[in-house]
This record gives structure tokens, sequence and C-alpha cells, in this order.
């Protein structure tokens, strides 16, 4: 069976903001669609684990700052230098339709 997407991911590279207990750490999106991302990070956390996010699609873009649950962790085989040792896909609480303008502003 095939899986079937409520919202077309963007493949797009961003840094992300996650807050966590004692800050903030920084992620780097994968891919984004208006219903959430793929992030790669340094750490784990466990799936159901609720994150707010900050980022920006476009760099002189406006600030998204978003709510979303843990759906999917993995470990990153792209990571060369271990520094984005995990991949955390995350679904946003509420979709961002915006983002699909965002990212086609970008050309």
């Amino acid at each position: 069976m095939s899986e079937r997407r409520e919202h077309r991911r963007h493949e797009v590279w961003f840094p992300v903001e996650v807050d966590v207990e004692d800050g903030r750490a920084i992620a780097v999106s994968y891919d984004v669609s208006s219903g959430g991302m793929l992030m790669a990070a340094g750490g784990s956390v466990d799936v159901g684990t609720e994150l707010t996010v900050s980022f920006r699609v476009v760099r002189d873009g406006p600030e998204k700052r978003v709510k979303g649950r843990v759906i999917r962790v993995e470990r990153n085989p792209a990571s060369v230098d271990n520094r984005w040792r995990y991949k955390l896909a995350l679904v946003f609480d509420e979709p961002q339709p915006e983002i699909e303008a965002l990212v086609k502003s970008l050309g």
C-alpha cells in the first residue's frame, strides 16, 4: 500500500531552532510542507514529544513559530561528521498554508 500525503513536501534546507528544556537547539530542515517538516538534529527525542520550532523558509521572510508533535525518529545515514545524527519528522498542530507561497518564492 502506498503512503498518501495530505500536504506536498518541498526539499528546502534552512536552520530550525527547537525549543528544549534548557534553551534552544539547532536543527536543519530536509523538507517542509504546510503540514509538517523533516529535520536533521544532533539529538533524539521520543515519538509523541511535543516541540515548538522557529524558522524562516526564506532569509528575509517572516519567522514561523510552530508547535507540533514528533511522529518518527530515525538514525541519519547521511551524517558524515555525526553532528546531525537523527532525522525527526514533525507534524504541525495546525496547517501552515503560507509555507507553500514562501517555498514558491524561492524559484
